[in-house]
């Protein structure tokens, strides 16, 4: 039978429970996963976090400083007509893997909305959490003070149990922090993805401290976030942050660190990105460690060769400008190298270009594969390139105003980000492909060829959970998508735009206890400092 109790009732019977079946008087306990001491504190806001009925508690119990067992209680929470249902999310709908993750964690903090996740990243060769995403949930949690369950290496479902949302939240001065390690060359870019929308709508001002990889494969790289990323966001939605790379890692060895300082807003005011203009300029950053002398130079020269053709074609005249940078041991962690182009057009378009340097790539080839990049959006009109498309669907389903951009082929991951954006907050978004340059249209179920050119619509949400799922508890296998969309073949062989960087550890799942009797087998637990772990090598 399950005790109807609160917080500090609750202690007191498990306390009770634990020297009943130890013969002891039980004095101390504690959260068996998490290692911290149970109070009255900590077991009211396990309670109050909790939506469900009931939940089951594992403790460690101790007499003094000596280890005595283990105790299981199940605990009955009061209910509440206003209690807001678990939304469950299928991880392999649509493109499968970490933009999943990313997008519904950061909703569910920004929305006070529960969710479950399961079959995280089914569709990749390795499924599961990495430490890149696990460092990324983490994070979430902690900024939204939120409780978590099943986030451990590998584990392919987890629960985030936001506190309620505050209904006309006032954006104040307070600041707060967080931080968050790693601990491989995971892809810092990526947690500021899920993290940035949650601290830009919290109603505070927030120092994030992060390290892992900056510039990596699959993955945006440093340069790219604070020259295409960060200045579009400032100059359409009023986002204001400040980046700084104290110190660059590479893949495998990770290492780098970064801070970043965020101002919230009381709304966003929708952006409107359907006019290219004239580009007004072209600029781009080498950056490099530890690369053989004359590789960084090598890179420079075949981009900026290749992007001033591009521009000459199109009847401009003017240089492209390049600057190169070699960082030392107090700067840069490993070796490794990395080129973003940027173009930015007088109507305020930021669009970029970028490659990672690897082993298997000619210095020529990586300059080559950023200007080709770029080049496709200046060749076409595009407003938004390809991998800046996917970061903007969180902001524009929140706006209170309707949004509008023009890009080319909606990638994979942005149709997921738009699947699953509708499905949390309400917005609704529309895909109007639009006429191509040659005069012709681009085919509704075009497949990302050269020169498509699509408007991508949405109406705004005002930052309010979607009626739909908080009713219906969904988000997953449950409902088909909207969009019935096949990946396609270039982001099935690099995971472009944005994907998760598979640089994680491949260590076992570990191994912990169901405590709610739900659909995870997985502990709750209070946030707590992401635990590091090595890169493979």
């Amino acid at each position: 039978m399950a005790d109807l109790d609160g917080g500090g009732d609750a202690l007191d019977r498990l306390r009770k429970a634990a020297s009943n079946k130890f013969r002891v008087k039980a004095k101390r306990l504690f959260h068996l996963h998490t290692g911290e001491e149970l109070d009255a504190k900590m077991m009211e806001k396990l309670y109050e976090a909790r939506r469900k009925p009931g939940f089951t508690l594992t403790v460690a119990v101790s007499r003094g400083e000596d280890f005595v067992g283990e105790v299981k209680k199940t605990l009955t929470t009061p209910t509440s007509d206003n209690a807001i249902p678990t939304v469950h999310i299928d991880g392999a709908t649509l493109e499968g893997g970490g933009q999943i993750i990313r997008q519904s964690t950061a909703l569910s903090a920004i929305l006070g909305q529960p969710i479950a996740i399961h079959n995280i990243r089914a569709n990749r060769k390795t499924p599961g959490l990495a430490a890149q995403h696990l460092a990324g949930v983490r994070l979430v949690s902690t900024m939204s003070e939120s409780l978590i369950g099943g986030d451990s290496l590998r584990s392919t479902e987890i629960a985030l149990t936001p506190p309620p949302r505050s209904e006309g939240k006032q954006v104040g001065k307070e600041e707060k922090s967080a931080k968050a390690d790693v601990g491989t060359a995971g892809s810092i870019t990526l947690l500021v993805q899920s993290s940035l929308p949650v601290a830009v709508m919290s109603g505070s001002s927030w120092k994030l401290d992060l390290k892992g990889g900056t510039d990596v494969g699959m993955s945006p790289a440093w340069n790219y976030l604070t020259d295409v990323t960060l200045p579009t966001l400032r100059k359409h939605l009023g986002i204001q942050v400040e980046a700084t790379c104290h110190r660059r890692g590479y893949y495998p060895k990770g290492g780098g660190h970064v801070s970043l300082s965020i101002e919230p807003v009381k709304e966003l005011p929708g952006i409107n990105l359907v006019d290219f203009g004239k580009i007004a300029k072209v600029t781009g950053r080498v950056t490099s460690s530890g690369l053989p002398e004359g590789v960084p130079e090598r890179i420079r020269r075949s981009a900026v060769d290749a992007v001033e053709a591009t521009l000459k074609k199109l009847g401009y005249g003017q240089s492209v400008s390049v600057d190169v940078t070699i960082h030392h041991d107090a700067k840069a962690f490993g070796s490794g190298g990395s080129i973003v182009l940027v173009a930015e057009t007088e109507t305020g378009c930021y669009l970029g270009g970028s490659a990672v340097a690897e082993r298997e790539l000619k210095s020529e080839k990586v300059g080559e594969i950023a200007a080709a990049s770029l080049s496709q959006s200046l060749v076409h009109g595009y407003c938004v390139d390809e991998h800046l498309q996917d970061q903007l669907i969180i902001f524009m389903a929140l706006s209170s105003l309707p949004s509008r951009i023009k890009t080319g082929s909606p990638t994979l991951h942005t149709r997921t980000a738009i699947h699953f954006a509708e499905k949390l907050t309400g917005a609704s978004f529309t895909i109007t492909p639009i006429a191509k340059a040659d005069g012709e249209r681009a085919d509704a179920e075009d497949d990302g060829a050269a020169g498509s050119l699509f408007i991508i619509e949405c109406t705004g949400s005002r930052g309010s959970p979607s009626k739909q799922a908080s009713e219906h508890n969904i988000v997953s296998n449950t409902i088909d998508p909207d969009r019935d969309i096949e990946q396609d073949d270039e982001s099935k062989k690099s995971g472009t735009n944005g994907g998760p960087a598979e640089t994680e550890n491949d260590a076992p799942i570990t191994s912990i206890n169901d405590v709610d009797g739900g659909v995870l087998g997985s502990a709750a637990r209070l946030p707590q400092r992401p635990r590091r772990t090595r890169a493979r090598r």
